[in-house]
């Protein structure tokens, strides 16, 4: 098949190209455009919109859930600091009143060694002098 070539020395389809692409057949295509898909790109924009509504609003009701779940969740870790801080306090002031009181039995063990010593030196007193 040949291509025709016009007497300028342009084809057909160059010169198509060429006065589709004028400022008055752009008016046309655009016009032709609307009316074959104006409604559609209508309703696709509408679409669009209300998605990016419910999107804005759904990040906006995630924002609001985050927050609250940040300050419960402060809430919580001070309330765990509270409890830990008190529980570290009733187990310091035990082992300083256990370490009292295994200091006070060795001191009784000490006083009753002593108290053994004195009660066996006066036993041994006592049987020199009834000897």
């Amino acid at each position: 098949m040949a291509l025709e070539v016009n007497h300028n020395g342009t084809s057909p389809v160059e010169n198509t190209q060429e006065s589709l692409s004028s400022p008055i057949n752009v008016g046309r295509l655009d016009t032709i455009r609307e009316i074959l898909f104006g409604q559609q790109v209508q309703q696709y924009d509408a679409q669009f919109q209300e998605t990016q509504l419910l999107i804005q609003k759904q990040r906006i009701e995630l924002d609001d859930k985050m927050m609250g779940m940040h300050k419960q969740l402060l809430e919580t870790i001070n309330a765990l600091h509270r409890d830990l801080t008190h529980l570290i306090q009733k187990n310091h002031e035990f082992t300083l009143l256990e370490i009292q009181r295994i200091d006070h039995e060795k001191t009784n063990r000490v006083e009753i060694g002593k108290m053994m010593v004195q009660l066996g030196q006066q036993l041994i007193q006592d049987g020199k002098a009834n000897s």
